[in-house]
């Protein structure tokens, strides 16, 4: 205890000089703590808000306490009866389909409600026709409410009439918010609310057309929506619906945030990283300076372990001063952009502290700093009295650790990987990331000392200026392994997230451009199809490419297994979540690779059979001869795998992961998907010709779903970015503290050098090709190293084709370059600016 107490008080005396300083000799890493630790607070601060958002209106974005849904179909007579008998009811009605207006077609999310639209929430329109004014019958035409986007895209106005396939629409009101819109990124086609006597008088109900029944029940008060659920599921069993409550409301967003926070997090968590090496290479600076002090203290008795407890108060108060601010900052931000999230998610999203994610924060800032602080204090406690005249010169430099701090170093960067895990919603992916920073950092650390022995031994070469600037790298103290070491990790971070991003719009602008189809054309009815196929073959330059019976399933069980009970890993989860696209056909697909099994008999008419996607029967851990069952319109279907396959789904091609035999799914209802390639500029033209002549098919256009896709990726990749530029910036950061650090040196040197006659010219030379030298190797190297991150990401978790980038990968390295040289040229520029004989009349 008398230990801590001498540490306490040595501590509180020095730290009086340090805050009267302005923090001098903390400030870099205060500035690095809190950036890194502002950067996880603010992605942990949003993502609670978010989920919060939609955990408060949870009823009004499912729409009730309970909804059931089915594909294809309402429920029938008796069901309704049952669902009125739970409190107040209303059923709706989703497809996209097209309108059509003054020779133009477009598409569009079309939704049919009754008189009880909605159960919570506001459904706010302008203006607000009375009582059923809005939806009614009036001189032939149906009323409709519709969203702005369609006002914009069509060019119509108030009280213009549009036409769904057999039925005439007066636009009646705007539709300013929808409160079971859903939340999420993907919308395809403006909103478009009618009533369910207009989509009867539409005639787009038809069988097998893709039509999404919602069943909403707004409960009484006392029941449980959970015991409801379990009373449907005992008085009708499984029918093919989907079943849930108000709890698990907008699951898609839920699992969209979570993955998207994780990755953020650890964007975060390498901005926090890198400040770590600031904060770390700031107590070095400032240990050099107290290495005198720390020299006396031991002429005058006081125990090594009093001087490092000491020193770790000090900087113990100063991490936490830094973790502090940077909490509170990253807390405060979604405040600032809870606008704009409410703006792209549709969630009215509000701000407020989240004391888990506030001290989570804190405790990530409070344990890198502790990892990375560690080694200098340590040196500095084994720092010997002898070493008062070469404390001046190089301070704790080249002093190493005992083993027992060098433990208590290896356990606590143990700890600080153990919580990023832990606390990180997908394990396997914190695991892999951790991973590559040491990996990366390892890779750094490397480069720098084969650098600097490179430069030691290799035999002098070049002019003065250049040999001074080798020199400079490879000399004892030189900040070459520190600059490496911060600057590396952030660019690396920022060149996997701009390579990621533009392998991704490769693939949608150079490989999709060039091989996916112009057209999908969705609910085609096989009374058409020969029709359908006849009039695009009449059309010139349009090329039909393939067609095939659709409808969707769901899987229900997997070897016999109930899917909620089988084993099933993450990464094909996706697979049972929905009812998913499926096909049958006589004759195998072009372009298909079998990997095990093989097609059944053109003329087979056995027991149900199916081709199967090779990757989710892997996640399945099934294989050839296992059985997986579907709910197919309410009915169980048990099929055996006759083959498995490897299937693309990122080429925008018709693809399914199961294909049953031509036997078993004949009969049942179903249409047509086909996709079609157009000549360019033809598109608005051929849309609408088959809009006007087959009203029924919904047309999509693929470079209208690129373009949402770009957007996507646009808006999560900018999110990347810019945390992973946090990183950058600490980056320089920790370079500038670096060259703060050796600043007394470069005065000196600067001196001896006008001395000995180099002109002011020559000495900034010199040091800027040294910068530039270490900033270029250190450019080259994170290119490296952030490629093959970006290779994993791409390949690995996105699944898609790789694609390098050269200008992707050389804005982070022309990054790199300018803030090293930038850095070296500043710090000279101060050391010249020094006046030589106030340094001569010292020596």
């Amino acid at each position: 205890m008398m230990n801590w107490y001498l540490a306490w008080i040595i501590a509180f005396r020095e730290l009086r000089a340090v805050f009267v300083s302005g923090l001098r000799g903390f400030r870099i890493m205060i500035l690095c703590l809190a950036i890194g630790v502002a950067a996880i607070s603010a992605v942990g601060a949003a993502q609670v808000a978010v989920k919060n958002a939609i955990s408060r209106d949870a009823k009004s974005l499912t729409g009730g306490d309970v909804e059931v849904r089915l594909l294809y179909r309402e429920a029938l007579p008796l069901q309704i009866d049952f669902f009125e008998t739970l409190g107040r009811a209303t059923r709706i009605a989703e497809l996209r389909t097209m309108a059509q207006t003054d020779g133009k077609s477009m598409l569009v999310a079309l939704k049919a409600v009754d008189s009880n639209y909605p159960l919570y929430g506001d459904f706010s329109i302008s203006p607000r026709p009375l009582g059923s004014e809005l939806f009614s019958l009036r001189k032939g035409r149906y009323g409709a409410a519709v969203e702005k986007l369609f006002l914009e895209s069509s060019g119509l106005k108030l009280g213009d009439s549009f036409r769904l396939n057999k039925a005439e629409f007066e636009i009646r009101s705007i539709i300013l918010s929808e409160p079971d819109r859903g939340v999420g990124l993907i919308s395809y086609g403006p909103r478009v609310m009618i009533n369910h006597d207009a989509l009867k008088a539409a005639g787009l109900v038809l069988p097998g057309s893709l039509v999404t029944w919602y069943h909403r029940i707004a409960l009484r008060a006392g029941e449980d929506a959970t015991v409801v659920v379990g009373k449907i599921k005992d008085l009708f069993g499984d029918p093919g619906w989907r079943l849930r409550t108000y709890n698990e409301a907008a699951p898609d967003i839920k699992r969209t945030i979570d993955r998207l926070g994780l990755f953020l997090t650890l964007a975060g968590l390498a901005a926090l990283l890198v400040g770590g090496v600031g904060a770390a290479n700031s107590v070095k600076a400032y240990m050099d300076q107290r290495s005198r002090t720390v020299a006396i203290l031991k002429c005058l008795g006081a125990p090594a372990d009093v001087i490092f407890k000491s020193y770790l108060i000090q900087v113990g108060m100063m991490a936490f001063t830094a973790s502090l601010i940077g909490a509170s900052i990253g807390s405060a931000i979604p405040l600032v952009f809870a606008p704009i999230f409410s703006n792209v998610l549709g969630l009215n999203i509000n701000w407020y502290l989240d004391v888990e994610t506030f001290f989570l924060a804190l405790a990530y800032g409070l344990l890198t700093a502790f990892v990375f602080t560690l080694w200098p204090l340590a040196a500095a406690e084994r720092l010997h009295p002898a070493d008062l005249v070469r404390g001046s010169a190089l301070g704790i430099a080249g002093i190493r650790p005992n083993a027992k701090r060098l433990a208590l170093i290896v356990l606590a960067a143990i700890g600080l990987i153990f919580m990023a895990v832990y606390m990180a919603s997908s394990k396997f992916i914190a695991f892999v990331f951790i991973t590559g920073a040491i990996f990366a950092a390892f890779c750094f650390l490397l480069l720098s000392f084969f650098l600097i022995r490179f430069i030691r031994l290799a035999p002098r070469f070049g002019s003065p200026i250049f040999r001074l600037a080798l020199s400079g790298i490879s000399r004892p103290g030189a900040p070459t392994i520190v600059i490496i070491l911060s600057l590396g990790l952030g660019l690396t971070a920022l060149t996997c997230m701009t390579l990621t991003e533009a392998a991704f719009r490769h693939q949608l602008d150079e490989r999709i451009a060039g091989q996916a189809p112009t057209f999908f054309f969705v609910d085609i009815q096989p009374y058409q199809r020969s029709n359908f196929a006849k009039f695009l073959k009449n059309k010139p330059g349009v090329t039909l490419d393939s067609e095939a019976p659709m409808l969707r399933a769901r899987i229900t069980r997997i070897n016999g297994v109930l899917v909620e009970q089988a084993k099933i890993k993450k990464s094909v989860q996706w697979a049972t979540q929905n009812e998913r696209g499926l096909t049958f056909a006589t004759y195998p697909p072009k372009n298909i690779r079998i990997s095990e099994g093989d097609w059944w008999p053109d003329n087979y008419k056995g027991d149900p059979l199916i081709s199967f996607d090779a990757r989710i029967a892997d996640g399945f851990g099934v294989g050839v001869g296992d059985t997986l069952s579907f709910n197919v319109l309410g009915r169980e279907i048990t099929a055996t795998i006759k083959n498995l396959r490897h299937v693309n789904y990122a080429d925008f091609t018709m693809n399914f992961s199961t294909i049953f035999d031509p036997i078993t799914l004949g009969q049942v209802p179903h249409t047509i998907l086909a996709t079609a390639t157009a000549p360019v500029g033809e598109e608005a033209t051929i849309l609408q010709e088959i809009s006007e002549k087959f009203p029924n098919v919904t047309v999509v256009r693929v470079k209208d779903v690129v373009a949402l896709a770009k957007g996507i990726v646009s808006k999560i990749s900018n999110a990347l970015v810019i945390v992973a530029a946090v990183a950058v910036v600490a980056g320089a950061l920790t370079l500038a503290g670096a060259v703060a650090a050796s600043h007394n040196r470069r005065v000196n040197d600067a001196v001896l050098l006008k001395t000995a006659g180099a002109t002011r010219s020559q000495i900034i030379s010199a040091y800027i090709i040294e910068f530039g030298l270490v900033g270029a190797i250190t450019a080259l190297l994170s290119v490296m190293v952030g490629t093959i991150g970006a290779w994993a990401i791409v390949t690995y978790l996105l699944q898609i084709i790789w694609h390098f980038s050269f200008l992707s990968a050389f804005i982070p390295a022309a990054l790199a370059l300018t803030l090293a040289m930038c850095a070296g040229g500043a710090g000279i520029w101060r050391a010249l600016s020094v006046a030589p004989g106030s340094i001569l009349r010292n020596a």
